[in-house]
């Protein structure tokens, strides 16, 4: 009778553990992380009382717990647990485990990523990739290919970042049921990057194609990051009269989604192509309304405060005010340092307006020194015909110029 009454308690223990496992994961899905956490933290304590602190019930709880920590942004413990997780992982290669593996190593590398330890991220993704290479069409392979793209664009290994995104989207073409948000999600998020090369013209026809599609099908937050890009690869092209109308365009669709970071971004845009007509004060305008959005969430990113930077610092230094550009121009360097590497185009975007600034500010060894090392770095990364490669070896022949007038 006892024996018969423990089994059904069990029983019930684990069915109530069970409960908040999913409880927890709709909860995530709701976006409401801290309750998540929660449920996810009972569920492993149930099912360490039940199972034990190594059973793989247990310990799957854990790891779908950190993708809630991750939200909370609370990362150390994200990775505390991960790392406690795989030592208690047995690593075969077989079965249930070899899976279970895959996933914290996933979990780690966002977490990674977040942390912005972009080289470790990286690793973990490729680590996955390892683990699930005998299953092609795999979500968990596909998921860390997305990870790993997207890993090596903020590396600045854009070329590469294209090649992944290429291969991932050709791999979603071979998945069973409705892949053409995603297709279309790793088609978008590669365009940014060809116009990092300067390879305008393709992000350009790429991004048309991606508007037109995402339109069709009802894609609006995807139709919106399509439009913010092509008005990039516009701006690159010097079009930007046109980007100016499709960024305003954008922004006036943008002004009734819930998201308001795509109204941001596009205003950032805006500012890129009104800087490139020498429309300072309306650039100014428009980057300080992007600034304002950004600062309101909690969602807010470096990396977008470094662009906010480097579009104000462009338009400091068409209005001639060099001093204040250079402290924009430094503050965008500073945001680009957690999320990006030396080489990303951003980074490189802030080092060139730095030296154009000591330059104008008639501090000229100084603008000197930046304005090569900014050169040296754009040929080395970028190749010689990049357009910043050329733009910076004519910053450095102007300067070359002026100290020849001073000192004659």
């Amino acid at each position: 009778m006892t024996k018969w009454w423990q089994r059904r308690s069990d029983s019930r223990l684990a069915q109530q553990a069970d409960g908040l496992h999913a409880q927890g994961k709709r909860l995530l899905a709701e976006g409401k992380a801290q309750q998540a956490e929660d449920a996810f933290r009972e569920a492993v304590e149930l099912r360490t009382q039940l199972l034990g602190p190594d059973a793989e019930a247990t310990l799957q709880a854990r790891v779908d717990g950190t993708h809630a920590l991750l939200i909370l942004k609370r990362l150390d413990d994200a990775e505390e647990e991960l790392r406690d997780v795989l030592r208690r992982c047995s690593g075969s290669p077989n079965g249930s485990d070899q899976l279970l593996l895959a996933r914290v190593h996933y979990a780690l590398g966002l977490v990674l990523r977040a942390a912005s330890r972009l080289q470790e991220a990286e690793v973990e993704a490729r680590t996955v990739m390892s683990l699930r290479k005998a299953m092609p069409l795999d979500p968990l392979l596909l998921a860390a290919w997305g990870l790993q793209a997207f890993t090596l664009g903020d590396l600045g290994r854009h070329a590469e970042a294209v090649q992944k995104y290429a291969a991932l989207g050709g791999a979603l073409t071979e998945v069973k049921g409705d892949t053409r948000l995603r297709i279309l999600k790793a088609r978008s998020d590669s365009t940014p990057h060809l116009s990092y090369l300067g390879r305008y013209d393709e992000a350009e026809s790429e991004c048309r194609a991606i508007v037109e599609a995402a339109k069709l099908n009802g894609f609006v937050p995807l139709h919106m990051a399509a439009c913010n890009n092509l008005v990039f690869a516009l701006a690159g092209l010097g079009r930007f009269d046109e980007g100016e109308l499709v960024a305003r365009a954008a922004i006036e669709h943008a002004a009734g989604l819930a998201d308001a970071r795509f109204g941001n971004t596009l205003h950032l845009t805006l500012a890129k192509c009104l800087n490139g007509q020498h429309r300072y004060e309306e650039a100014a305008r428009a980057v300080g309304q992007a600034k304002v959005g950004f600062l309101k969430t909690s969602a807010t990113r470096n990396s977008d405060l470094a662009a906010v930077g480097i579009a104000t610092a462009a338009g400091l230094l068409g209005l001639g005010k060099h001093a204040a550009a250079e402290k924009e121009a430094r503050g965008a360097r500073a945001n680009c340092e957690p999320g990006f590497s030396a080489t990303h185009h951003r980074t490189l975007e802030a080092d060139q307006l730095i030296g154009l600034a000591l330059a104008g500010q008639g501090r000229l060894l100084e603008a000197d020194e930046a304005l090569r090392a900014n050169y040296a770095a754009w040929k080395a990364n970028f190749g010689e015909d990049h357009p910043n490669t050329a733009s910076a070896a004519a910053a450095l022949a102007e300067l070359a110029r002026e100290a020849g007038s001073s000192s004659a």
